[in-house]
């Protein structure tokens, strides 16, 4: 039988040495290489092949600290209150579509095995009305003071990650720390104390999609710390998308806060190399909120709900993934490049949904197959196939370069709503009456807030109100939309974009036909004085479906490597990628909390024995990996996991019906949950003390339940606990 390799280099794509993965010439080989070793693995073997150094770092926990200069000392969640199952969410996405489809039911439940089966999500985790950000934030904070006994007075620095703000003008830090402070004064009140944060602290607030609370790590890990620094970073986030379309299958809602130290404080927590820290970055049109309209006078119309652009999106953070991978192994000089020294590390990552992890698994195991024509071999052997890539490509490195460009030329145009009749529906959508809705709110709002209302002040009301009601947003969103000129403009310049794209790639043969027809057709759009985007639309079709084609079939082929190779599942099981997105099916993307709540979940469900490498993915933004161990950390697994356990607990499941109107409420001014301990709607916050307490006592009594310091008798068992917070909240609504 031919071999794979000779069958491979006979089609051009060939096992050439590929500087960025094959790490041999950066260092001087696995003597440098930080590693442990992976189960099953002969421990003095292992020394000899990965170093001595890091293994006595295993065996004897202690740091190195000219290394692991930071670490995350306690951590602290607080996720959503209510919680919808998949089932549940699909009938929300089929409600929206035509009236009186077929049949609705059989419609909904495959769009929930689509869920269960493509996204890997069981549940999302919901906010209840008044639940913002800022209020998960707050509740986080204090969760991790009590689960810790840590004391908040203690803390030095205050950042806040969100991709959820409203009030753009506004350092959201400083409302999450006055809720804290609040609530702070009324548990002491109570005999509980969690401390004060100082007024006079430094804050910080990130909106970078989803990396903010990564970035902030290893910014740490690479300056250090002093011994006087507590850093309190808080990522929280509701992932909102536009309700009744698919992306909201994995939207969900929830807050993690953690503390950063100097590792000359602590023997324990999770400790952040200050070298294995690699980055890749670029500008890309894959998670956008722009403004879409502006009416002058400093108003101006913005989509709240991110713009996706499904693959795009994913071979743009596959391609990011890589390259920042490869720029820590290039600054420490360990070597990836086999199956044998990736089993010796866990691993954690941003997961916008959790099968995202086993597909970049799968991807990986793509990439060291090309520098290992054995397991190139063996890849064959189980999937019998041949790897898909774009004819004339060779490697993935450069395919997923490549159909990251070519992708940003036609998805400028998706994102000005050229496709799927999104212009029809923006010309029949009720956006003027959403405007005149939202008009009147903040017209009521204001008279809510004023003291005093005289004849001048009711006089501008008045005439802004009936401004409002004589606008038609909708004519002039589609009229900007299909502004002929700036549509030329953008034509041209793409045009000679794919061409560049064609030139600096070398693309031949069919794909080379359709970039260069592209190209022409772009170029004679763009002499056309009455250009609309249907023309552009027309000329994108052929090459848009090439692609998509190819990307089709290049997830079938990841699909089988998932489904088929043994291989693959080794690296799997090997690497904990399972325990990683255990807690991720049941609460859903969280945004600039993703990987953190990765983290939780790898120190919760494994025993936490090898290197973790830890990934942060932002979109449009960033991909960043790094190195962390986690060093005496059982007393951290046990609060995690009560933490962990407690939000499940609390959370109330909801149905289909009671989800569409808790997302009609939001829209206005609306009565805030009197359960909840912290809550606030569009004009104040409220504390409830009664529900703060309660929360604070279970809390409590979860920490002391399995505590060595408590004896059986002194405290309920963390099941009875559980129980009654259950019960508690059992009602279905």
């Amino acid at each position: 039988m031919t071999k794979i390799n000779d069958m491979i280099r006979d089609s051009k794509n060939g096992f050439e040495d590929e500087p960025y993965f094959n790490m041999s010439q950066y260092g001087t080989g696995m003597e440098k290489t930080y590693t442990a070793t992976a189960p099953g693995y002969d421990m003095e073997e292992e020394d000899r092949k990965i170093g001595r150094p890091i293994m006595q770092v295993i065996r004897e926990g202690w740091i190195d600290r000219s290394e692991y200069k930071i670490a995350i000392t306690a951590m602290g969640v607080s996720l959503g209150s209510l919680a919808i199952t998949s089932e549940e969410r699909a009938k929300t996405i089929t409600i929206k579509r035509p009236k009186d489809p077929p049949d609705p039911e059989e419609k909904a439940r495959k769009e929930a095995q689509h869920i269960h089966e493509r996204l890997g999500i069981d549940a999302t985790s919901v906010p209840d009305n008044g639940e913002t950000p800022v209020v998960l934030a707050a509740l986080a904070v204090i969760k991790m003071a009590l689960f810790n006994d840590f004391d908040l007075n203690t803390i030095t620095e205050v950042n806040l990650a969100t991709e959820s703000a409203r009030e753009l003008s506004k350092n959201m830090t400083i409302k999450v720390i006055d809720y804290v402070n609040r609530a702070s004064d009324i548990l002491e009140s109570n005999g509980i104390h969690v401390g004060h944060i100082k007024s006079d602290i430094h804050t910080n607030q990130y909106q970078n999609a989803c990396a903010s609370g990564m970035q902030e790590i290893f910014a740490s890990a690479k300056d250090g710390l002093s011994t006087e620094t507590k850093k309190l970073v808080i990522t929280s986030d509701e992932a909102g998308y536009v309700e009744g379309t698919p992306p909201t299958e994995s939207g969900g809602a929830g807050a993690i806060a953690f503390v950063l130290e100097s590792s000359s404080n602590t023997t324990k927590g999770i400790f952040v190399s200050s070298k294995f820290l690699g980055a890749a970055n670029t500008d890309s049109t894959e998670f956008v909120k722009n403004e879409l309209l502006y009416l002058g006078a400093g108003l101006s119309i913005m989509n709240v709900h991110p713009i996706l652009f499904g693959n795009h999106s994913n071979y743009t953070k596959l391609d990011l993934d890589y390259r920042a991978l490869v720029s820590a192994m290039k600054a420490t000089g360990i070597q990836l490049n086999k199956i044998e020294y990736v089993m010796a590390y866990d691993i954690i990552t941003h997961n916008p949904y959790p099968v995202m992890a086993t597909d970049s698994v799968a991807y990986f195991l793509r990439h060291l197959a090309r520098t290992d024509p054995v397991l190139h071999d063996r890849l064959f052997e189980q999937t019998g196939m041949i790897e898909t890539l774009l004819p004339g490509f060779k490697d993935l490195e450069t395919e997923f370069e490549f159909l990251h460009k070519v992708g940003e030329v036609y998805i400028y145009f998706d994102k000005i709503m050229a496709r799927d009749g999104a212009i029809d529906r923006l010309k029949a959508s009720d956006l003027d009456q959403i405007v005149k809705s939202a008009v009147s709110s903040e017209i009521e709002r204001y008279k809510l807030e004023s003291a005093t209302h005289d004849h001048a002040t009711e006089q501008i009301l008045s005439s802004f109100e009936a401004s409002a009601k004589g606008i038609s947003l909708a004519k002039l969103l589609t009229k900007k939309i299909e502004n002929p000129e700036a549509l030329r403009q953008a034509a041209s310049a793409s045009a000679d974009e794919l061409k560049k794209i064609a030139d600096d790639y070398r693309v031949s043969g069919e794909l080379l036909k359709l970039i260069n027809d592209t190209s022409s057709g772009l170029t004679v759009a763009a002499s056309d004085s009455g250009l609309n985007l249907d023309t552009i639309n027309n000329v994108l079709t052929p090459l848009r479906k090439h692609i998509e084609e190819f990307e089709k079939h290049d997830t079938e082929y990841n699909a089988l490597v998932r489904k088929r190779s043994s291989d693959f599942k080794k690296l799997v099981e090997s690497m904990h990628v399972e325990e990683e997105i255990a807690y991720a099916k049941k609460v859903g993307n969280i945004d600039t909390g993703s990987s953190e709540l990765a983290l939780i979940s790898h120190i919760v469900n494994t025993d936490n024995k090898k290197p973790i490498l830890a990934n942060g993915y932002g979109s449009t933004s960033t991909s960043l990996f790094g190195l962390m161990i986690a060093r005496n950390i059982e007393e951290m697994k046990r609060v995690l996991k009560g933490n962990m356990d407690y939000e499940f607990s609390r959370r109330k499941e909801i149905k289909a019906e009671s989800y569409e109107r808790l997302m009609e409420q939001r829209h206005g001014i609306s009565p805030v949950n009197g359960d909840l301990p912290i809550a606030e709607n569009a004009i104040r916050g409220y504390i409830n003390k009664e529900s703060l307490v309660r929360m604070a006592k279970d809390v409590i009594a979860i920490k002391n339940s399995e505590s060595v310091q408590t004896t059986p008798a002194a405290s309920q068992s963390t099941e009875q606990v559980m129980r009654s917070i259950r019960l508690r909240n059992k009602q279905v609504c």
